[in-house]
């Protein structure tokens, strides 16, 4: 307990020279943490006064307070919750969040080094930030096992030092995802030609897997866990998507996805590939893990690095990677949706103008989503001349899709064009039919 009181002593040998301020909410764990820690207290192995003196404390202390402020709060935390601080780690929280605050840019990199010296620590006091992974500027496919010996452990330490409560499984997810990145950024400096040897730190690694575990995993942000899925001996062709792996839980050789049809084109081409060439995913937990790492591919470089992983010919012969990206033409991969299929509020409304109540709002809304509706537009005006035309065209776009009614009485249709001449002149009308004529020859092509 005694580090913890070590600032006074700098302060009052004029070590620090201004009131560097700090986020207590930051400091803390972040405000997930905190309101974790206030609904959950059991599961972080505290109790309810604990959640109190957090919700009182943490949750309602001023936005910024002077790190000495915090220290003597952090001081008091501990007391609160009687927490072991004899096996060292006690200020590991205060250095990540310091750090944190350098990343957003709360304070600068000085800041953090006098802040460091408030709390009784000095750069190389934390061992496990001496440990790297060098990845050298000609590997191409660098993996942590080349490693420094005992790295693996200190990023596990690192990461539980965080998130204590954190899950193997979780634990083992985040860990890869943080690797992919390293292994991707190693990649890129061995192509480049010129690539210099760099070191990761353990740090640097352990954020990335904290940073993926908190915003993917405790936020249910894009990655959640293993969708429910069945599991299969043999393939069928049933419709449902199949897929092969080593052990599918059960001793069996396929699992069935049921969410493949909400997946981008591009993971769908990757997927379908993969299936060709006999590609087997070790169980469900890894096949879901890569759906995820494909769903967050952000353009050609990046699937390129991914689909290497899967086998080299995937890249070198049949330029997988090429076909992601002209799959992905046109996609947004912020929205996950298809840019072409958003619906022009124009459009609607010409539409909703023109042929009034004919149509209902979800059956426009799905012909202007449809991939006939932009070749139609290459012919077709939005024009009041060529609205019997675009007519008969959504009439034939229901049609092809089996949505119309082959029993519905013809006498709606007779009546809608009655309507529609009681308003025209005799030549307006004349023109009308004309081209209602001419829309209902090209249904009967």
């Amino acid at each position: 307990m005694k580090e913890l009181y070590r600032f006074r002593q700098f302060l009052t040998e004029g070590v620090i020279k201004e009131n560097i301020m700090v986020s207590p909410i930051i400091m803390f764990g972040g405000k997930k943490y905190i309101e974790d820690v206030i609904s959950s207290p059991d599961d972080f192995g505290f109790d309810k006064d604990d959640a109190e003196w957090v919700k009182n404390n943490i949750l309602s202390s001023p936005k910024m307070v002077s790190i000495q402020d915090y220290m003597d709060l952090d001081d008091k935390w501990i007391k609160q919750a009687q927490i072991d601080t004899s096996g060292g780690g006690a200020l590991d929280h205060v250095v990540d969040g310091l750090k944190i605050h350098v990343k957003q840019e709360l304070i600068t990199p000085e800041q953090e080094k006098e802040a460091m010296k408030v709390v009784g620590l000095s750069e190389g006091v934390v061992k496990e930030d001496k440990l790297v992974w060098t990845i050298e500027g000609e590997d191409d496919s660098p993996t942590i096992e080349s490693s420094d010996e005992g790295y693996k452990e200190a990023v596990v330490s690192y990461i539980k030092s965080i998130h204590p409560n954190i899950s193997d499984k979780n634990l083992k997810k985040s860990m890869e995802v943080a690797e992919e990145t390293w292994y991707n950024e190693g990649r890129e400096n061995a192509k480049s030609g010129e690539g210099e040897d760099f070191d990761v730190s353990v740090e640097e690694f352990a954020d990335g897997a904290v940073e993926y575990y908190e915003d993917a995993i405790l936020d249910e942000g894009v990655i959640k866990e293993v969708e429910e899925f069945e599991t299969a001996d043999e393939w069928a062709d049933d419709g449902r998507y199949y897929v092969q792996v080593e052990d599918n839980g059960k001793g069996g050789p396929f699992i069935i996805d049921p969410n493949f049809s909400k997946y981008t084109p591009g993971t769908k081409v990757i997927l379908s590939v993969l299936d060709e060439q006999d590609y087997r995913f070790e169980d469900a937990e890894d096949y879901f893990l890569q759906i995820q790492r494909m769903e967050a591919l952000k353009n050609e470089a990046e699937a390129e690095n991914l689909i290497n992983r899967y086998g080299t010919d995937l890249v070198d012969q049949l330029d997988l990677h090429k076909d992601w990206s002209y799959e992905m033409e046109g996609f947004d991969v912020n929205e996950n949706t298809i840019k072409e299929n958003m619906i022009d509020e124009d459009d609607f409304r010409f539409f909703k103008l023109t042929l009034g109540d004919k149509y209902s709002d979800s059956e426009l809304e799905e012909f202007l989503k449809s991939d006939e509706y932009p070749q139609i537009s290459n012919y077709l005006n939005l024009a009041n001349s060529d609205v019997p035309d675009w007519d008969g065209e959504i009439i034939n776009y229901f049609h092809d899709k089996g949505k119309l009614n082959e029993n519905e009485d013809d006498s709606y249709y007779i009546d809608e064009i009655k309507r529609d001449l009681e308003e025209l002149d005799d030549k307006e009308a004349n023109e009308y039919l004309e081209d209602l004529a001419k829309s209902i020859l090209k249904l009967k092509k």
